[in-house]
């Protein structure tokens, strides 16, 4: 019963310990990744929006076919050092377009590869909703993500496990799509918008964000699960030794108990005892003076065996003081 005791006190602490490490666990992955996920989705589309103003604040100096040319070469190679960031936030593409949809810089060499004056303007994106607000945009206004282009956006996953695939459903914000902004190009002394600069951009840094925590989240796990398992052991050790302790006290005040119990098993103080003969009278014993009250006497318990009168024939009975 002891070790049976002992076992499954172990296996409960062993599972109550280790739910509740597995429980600081995920609450804590939870609500570190989504309040890390959407400070990093803030600042990445704070990174595209100054972009996005600095390349349109540039472009104003340069509304000539030469600085178009020098554009192209610039948004080409903005775009190709992006792919080498370490938080993996990447420019897709960069164009330039004025007011009626004629393609002036682009980061593509193929959409720029027409001669200039050779190039026509696109009459199908200049109705579109999202070109129109992007050069009737007031100047110094604060350029927002638009998600009703109508461009084609990729959408980035992040690299997990096949196990750990249903967690992304948690996240919205770990798996993103491509984002879309404008902003205009302005007169250099007049408010007259000449343009606007379109950047698409993909937040591959939420994406990096989201799989680190996710390996962070095993990094935990284990160690937790570890520190669980230790403290079981440390605290069913504790169990266990005061349980044997309990155990051995209580079999050595048991054997006390029932050795004092077969003492007191013994003769009485008085005993009854039955003679046949006058030897055995005359055999016993006179009582000897003890520390008893002094207004007993010891002449007067026991008289002296002279004074013992021969006993009739048969069974006499008498008394024994020991």
């Amino acid at each position: 019963m002891f070790i049976l005791r002992s076992a499954i006190y172990f296996i409960l602490l062993f599972f109550l310990l280790e739910a509740v490490a597995l429980s600081a666990v995920a609450w804590s992955f939870y609500e570190s990744t989504s309040q890390t996920l959407k400070h990093e989705l803030l600042l990445s589309d704070h990174r595209a929006r100054d972009f996005t103003l600095a390349i349109a604040k540039a472009a104003e100096v340069r509304l000539n076919p030469n600085g178009y040319a020098e554009m192209n070469t610039a948004f080409a190679r903005y775009v190709e050092e992006t792919q080498k960031d370490p938080e993996k936030f990447m420019l897709k593409e960069i164009r330039f377009y004025d007011p009626s949809g004629l393609l002036l810089s682009s980061s593509k060499a193929e959409e720029v590869s027409i001669p200039f004056e050779k190039r026509k303007p696109d009459t199908e994106l200049a109705k579109k909703t999202y070109f129109r607000k992007a050069m009737r945009m007031r100047k110094w206004e604060w350029p927002e993500e638009d998600l009703e282009t109508g461009i084609t956006l990729k959408k980035t996953n992040p690299s997990l496990p096949n196990y750990a695939n249903e967690i992304v459903k948690f996240f919205p914000e770990a798996s993103v799509l491509e984002a879309v902004i404008y902003a205009p190009v302005y007169h250099e002394t007049k408010l007259d918008v000449l343009g606007a600069v379109f950047v698409v951009y993909d937040r591959g840094n939420l994406v990096l964000l989201f799989e680190n925590q996710f390996a962070l989240l095993n990094w935990m796990i284990i160690n937790y699960s570890l520190i669980a398992f230790v403290s079981t052991i440390v605290l069913w050790l504790v169990f266990f030794l005061f349980q044997y302790v309990a155990k051995r006290e209580g079999s050595k005040n048991l054997s006390s108990f029932e050795t004092t119990e077969e003492k007191d098993m013994g003769l009485p103080l008085i005993q009854k005892r039955t003679v046949t003969s006058v030897e055995e009278v005359s055999g016993m014993e006179e009582v000897k003076e003890g520390n008893v009250d002094d207004a007993v006497q010891t002449a007067d318990v026991i008289p002296e065996i002279q004074s013992v009168e021969k006993p009739k024939a048969g069974v006499i009975d008498a008394i024994y003081l020991g």
